[in-house]
């Protein structure tokens, strides 16, 4: 009951807190962080292309479903073009993150955000391990946002379908 009690309190104020997520034309912020491979992801290493973000934070049977949808995108896209990334927002454990990512064979890179401070430059209101308001978000080569979303909730035709088409609408 408690922790029921906690969570109905935290969705209470993410919702009664407005939002101010980035909006489409903003600036993409940079960040690097460390990717459960241990390997750095830095977004001044993506001069060039667009750049596709998503953030997790529980790896339950949805989750899971997300992330072979993603999978499945991530394969059919020019990655020559487009880099796609997932973040963790599980703060410092990275056992679930490195789990799904071992287990599940994820082929792009999970990264963590152990304190929620990237996640925080995206939405301005982050609350630890929740699921921010926005958690996708498509940028242009130009560094700028060209989509600013929420995912899960979108079936994966529709998903793929429309994230193809933001990535060929971007500059």
């Amino acid at each position: 009951m408690k922790k029921l009690i906690i969570v109905l309190l935290a969705l209470f104020v993410a919702t009664a807190i407005p939002s101010f997520a980035q909006v489409v034309g903003d600036e993409c912020p940079v960040f690097a962080l460390q990717s459960v491979t241990g390997n750095t992801f830095d977004t001044n290493m993506v001069v060039g292309k667009k750049l596709v973000l998503v953030w997790f934070t529980n790896f339950d049977d949805a989750s899971k479903n997300a992330l072979a949808d993603l999978s499945t995108l991530y394969q059919s896209l020019d990655r020559s073009k487009v880099e796609f990334v997932a973040i963790s927002l599980n703060g410092t454990d990275d056992s679930l993150p490195r789990k799904m990512f071992q287990e599940f064979g994820v082929p792009f890179p999970i990264l963590i955000d152990p304190d929620g401070n990237v996640c925080q430059l995206f939405t301005k209101n982050y609350l630890p391990e929740l699921v921010p308001k926005y958690n996708l978000f498509v940028v242009g080569i130009n560094g700028k946002y060209a989509q600013v979303e929420h995912l899960p909730g979108v079936p994966v035709l529709e998903l793929e379908k429309y994230i193809k088409s933001k990535i060929a609408e971007i500059k």
